[in-house]
């Protein structure tokens, strides 16, 4: 028997919420909108699936590209973007 646990960061949701689902033909479960909800997984967000002692884990995932988004101003988008990316920390780490 499978069980699904959803994380947010490191930590389980508890709320002894239990729903029932099916895995449809090309393999996909739909989570209920209450427990995706309680679980701040919204549209898009990334997730990453393990299996630990025979269980699937869904833990939610911080998107990077949101976390950094402005961060470095670009007057002008690189033709190199690997030369741009050694300027921009060079710049980061000297400020």
């Amino acid at each position: 028997m499978w069980e699904i646990f959803i994380f947010v960061g490191i930590y389980p949701i508890n709320s002894g919420q239990m729903e029932v689902s099916f895995i449809d033909k090309k393999g996909r479960i739909l989570i209920p909108k209450n427990l995706r909800k309680e679980a701040n997984l919204e549209i898009g967000k990334v997730v990453r699936l393990k299996i630990e002692n025979g269980k699937i884990i869904i833990e939610g995932l911080e998107d990077v590209a949101k976390r950094y988004y402005g961060v470095f101003k670009v007057d002008k988008w690189p033709k190199d973007l690997d030369e741009f990316l050694v300027e921009a920390v060079k710049k980061w780490l000297t400020t």
